[in-house]
């Protein structure tokens, strides 16, 4: 599932970001690497956003 959080910063404006519970807590291991972090273990990406986002607007078009 898809959370989708807002806040109004005063002088930045409407900041959205979301969480994926489908996301693993930790990000997989990488063999002879250091293990990557994520910003937040459940952020969702920028296109995930973006798709939430673009299907929950007004829909436009001929019925």
């Amino acid at each position: 599932m898809l959370v989708v959080h807002g806040a109004w910063l005063p002088g930045a404006g409407l900041v959205v970001w979301a969480e994926d519970s489908a996301l693993p807590p930790q990000a997989p291991r990488r063999p002879g690497r250091a293990p990557r972090e994520r910003p937040h273990p459940f952020a969702a990406d920028h296109a995930a956003l973006a798709a939430a986002l673009a299907s929950a607007g007004p829909q436009t078009g001929t019925p």
